[in-house]
């Protein structure tokens, strides 16, 4: 892969935030180098190095009423060694979705042999725990997460954690292209 160097970092504890970096080319090829002075502000990253942070990475998943279809396109376009984390918060009534997504989920993992993770956003432990941790402000009156994408991402963070992931990332549910999770 060749990528953009990283221009702009910020730090927020021990935690370091580089600012997005471009994609220059997914595949660098096994003998292609980087000429001496042509290529100022591109590193190669060789598929040994990728593989090396998979291991350690979590791809986090917000879901909300999703296609099935869609969101198996998207966890089959993750790379096979990173963690899968899908947190829903899709609708339980009438027509349970996230138990229709939880199915589809581990029967991908199953026919993959892969690892996921999912949780519903709603779902009460979670509320409590996110309360223990000191997360109040992304609770609402009644003890549970409140609806939004980026509390379903915190959500996701936190789970990653707890699993020891080094590394997170995060890909919307309604990509029509497996291919661009790679990105």
């Amino acid at each position: 892969m060749f990528i953009e160097s990283p221009r702009y970092t910020e730090r927020f504890g021990s935690i370091r935030l580089n600012h997005v970096q471009k994609v220059i080319a997914l595949d660098s090829g096994l003998k292609s180098e980087l000429p001496p002075h042509g290529a100022m502000g591109v590193i190669k990253i060789n598929e040994e190095t990728i593989k090396h942070f998979e291991d350690r990475m979590a791809i986090v998943i917000p879901v909300k009423d999703e296609k099935l279809k869609l969101i198996e396109g998207v966890v089959s376009g993750v790379p096979h060694d990173c963690l899968v984390i899908v947190v829903s918060n899709s609708q339980r009534e009438k027509v349970d979705r996230f138990r229709m997504e939880g199915d589809a989920l581990n029967q991908l993992c199953r026919f993959t042999v892969r690892e996921a993770l999912i949780a519903h956003q709603k779902d009460p432990a979670i509320g409590e725990a996110i309360g223990e941790a000191g997360y109040d402000a992304l609770l609402g009156t009644d003890g549970l997460v409140r609806d939004g994408k980026s509390e379903a991402m915190l959500i996701g963070l936190l789970m990653a954690k707890a699993a020891g992931k080094e590394y997170v990332g995060f890909i919307d549910a309604d990509n029509y292209f497996p291919g661009a999770v790679l990105e």
